[in-house]
């Protein structure tokens, strides 16, 4: 029985079609092979769910590598593929429904007018979230007060609100004490100092 996307989806990811696009199940040996008669590519396992979800991961893999490829990256190959993805992708509204994912650094900065469950994080780009403690990762709970970690968080394409912190690995980044800012002061050669322009 052949299956008909008009909305493809991959985890987070959203693919509205402008055209809608028809697998079909082809019989080999003990497993599925999963086709359509536009992309040259399929997906294959034991059971047709499983080949469907391949074939849609090969979508997904196909486009991200085809997509976000400057022009002159692009094989002959790759550009009928692009030109295929233009055609049945509604680009814009996957970008829309899509969230982005990035890795930012921040660390736990104190907060006492906020509940106890949850924590506010200042990124190093001096923006800051506040999120609840159920919703993040244990490690980040590992973390003090002034300890700066990594993240990959997922954000909202069109408001870059925070969606998700995802993972978090540690940064041996860390502010600097005044003793050490004096000290980096003290090392430049002050306005007095500099030999005249003239």
């Amino acid at each position: 029985m052949p299956h008909t996307f008009n909305t493809i989806t991959f985890g987070t990811e959203i693919y509205p079609l402008l055209k809608p696009i028809t697998v079909e199940f082809i019989r080999n040996g003990d497993s599925f092979c999963c086709v359509d008669r536009i992309f040259p590519f399929c997906g294959e396992d034991n059971t047709k769910e499983d080949a469907l979800r391949g074939w849609v991961y090969e979508f997904r893999q196909c486009f991200s590598d085809v997509y976000y490829q400057q022009h002159w990256e692009r094989t002959e190959r790759d550009e009928e593929l692009y030109i295929l993805f233009i055609e049945f992708v509604d680009v814009q509204e996957h970008r829309k429904q899509t969230p982005m994912y990035y890795t930012r650094t921040g660390k736990i900065i104190e907060n006492e007018t906020i509940p106890k469950h949850k924590r506010e994080i200042e990124w190093i780009d001096e923006t800051r979230d506040i999120i609840n403690c159920e919703d993040c990762s244990l490690e980040l709970l590992q973390y003090s007060v002034g300890d700066y970690f990594i993240a990959v968080v997922l954000c909202d394409y069109e408001t870059d609100n925070l969606l998700k912190i995802c993972d978090v690995l540690p940064n041996a980044y860390r502010d600097l004490t005044n003793a050490e800012i004096q000290e980096f002061w003290d090392s430049h050669p002050a306005t007095k100092d500099l030999p005249d322009s003239t």
